[in-house]
């Protein structure tokens, strides 16, 4: 039941996306709101972390883990949308 719901609610406000897309209005509350948001699921998220005795005992080993899957994908972003600037945006054949 979860999951559907939360397609549902993608897809509706995909929808009103859409519908409002042209109201700048709309769009700059809409930002803003986006921000806070983030800004509420981190501070949430931060609290949820620190209650769990499990993961603060171990946040040193999480810590160098993190650090290590979070620069990999960063270098592999930066090379894969290197490679893709190069494949679809420069000249061919000049």
């Amino acid at each position: 039941m979860i999951p559907f719901v939360v397609v549902a609610l993608f897809f509706s406000g995909l929808l009103l996306g859409y519908i409002l897309r042209d109201k700048d209005v709309f769009r700059g509350i809409l930002e803003s709101g986006i921000n806070w948001v983030i800004y509420l699921l981190l501070f949430l998220l931060g609290i949820s972390v620190g209650t769990r005795k499990e993961i603060i005992d171990n946040f040193s080993k999480i810590g160098f883990d993190a650090v290590l899957i979070t620069l990999g994908a960063m270098v592999g972003s930066i090379f894969l949308a290197f490679i893709l600037y190069k494949w679809l945006f420069e000249e061919k054949g000049s």
